[in-house]
């Protein structure tokens, strides 16, 4: 071999082994500058926010402002609960919602993406987002707002789960149900649950620590409002300690206490 053929063949090799390292490259932030402290958002989804008439389809997309990633702990809620849960595919900028079956008719469907996503700077969502649509020619009106506190003390990462009261009885553990509406609390402990159907429900609000999105009355503390049922319409509550059953003008308390309808 000639030294101008050997020349060649290791520039042909590092210019492989380049190559091959530029396409296994990990996505990392870029360097220098000025620190990144900007949270990522929503910029765009399919279907719309809010669209009405929306056609009977299985896929969810969510365009965010830049690239993020589904950070640690549960990111996605959907509600009503599908019986199936959904497969989630983050790529770059953008969240693909799979369900496996599609949307029902004339129902609104709420997306909750919460707090835990986070860019590549580790930049949290400043708060849950929801966005929602319907296969009907309107949306769902009623809401649901509050805070969870414990000690006076706002409580993240809080799941707050609704059940409508028409599907329980009085033989009915609720902590054998999924909820049909849920949300996480925000850094401050507060929530809100939009688009909600003109239904009366029980709320509870719950430290998921099965990751089951059920609470676990002998290992999860609970929080619930100071009434039973929770109207739909612009419905903000004030709550009651866990434990006691009088009224107060406090929010939410949390505290351990299995919970059965009655």
């Amino acid at each position: 071999m000639t030294g101008r053929t050997l020349v060649r063949t290791i520039l042909g090799l590092l210019l492989c082994a380049f190559a091959w390292f530029l396409g296994c490259a990990e996505v990392l932030p870029p360097p220098g500058g000025e620190p990144d402290r900007t949270s990522p958002r929503i910029d765009s989804t399919s279907p719309a926010n809010g669209s009405v008439g929306v056609l009977s389809e299985k896929t969810i997309e969510i365009q965010f402002s830049e690239q993020v990633q589904a950070g640690t702990g549960k990111a996605v809620y959907i509600s009503p609960r599908p019986k199936t849960d959904p497969k989630l595919k983050w790529r770059g900028d953008r969240l693909t919602i799979t369900l496996a079956d599609s949307f029902p008719p004339n129902q609104t469907t709420v997306v909750s993406i919460g707090s835990a996503v986070t860019d590549l700077r580790n930049n949290h969502l400043d708060s849950s987002m929801t966005i929602a649509f319907s296969t009907g020619p309107s949306l769902d009106s009623g809401r649901v707002s509050g805070t969870v506190l414990k000690e006076g003390v706002g409580q993240p990462t809080v799941l707050v789960g609704l059940w409508e009261l028409g599907r329980l009885t009085d033989s009915t553990v609720i902590d054998s149900l999924y909820p049909d509406y849920l949300t996480v609390t925000d850094a401050k402990g507060n929530f809100i649950l939009k688009f909600l159907p003109d239904k009366s429900y029980r709320l509870i609000a719950f430290v998921d620590r099965s990751k089951n999105d059920r609470f676990n009355p002998k290992r999860e503390s609970i929080a619930l409002p100071d009434r039973a049922g929770i109207r739909r319409r612009c419905d903000s509550f004030h709550g009651k300690e866990a434990r006691h059953a009088r009224r107060s003008c406090q929010p939410a308390q949390l505290g351990a206490q299995a919970a059965r309808h009655r």
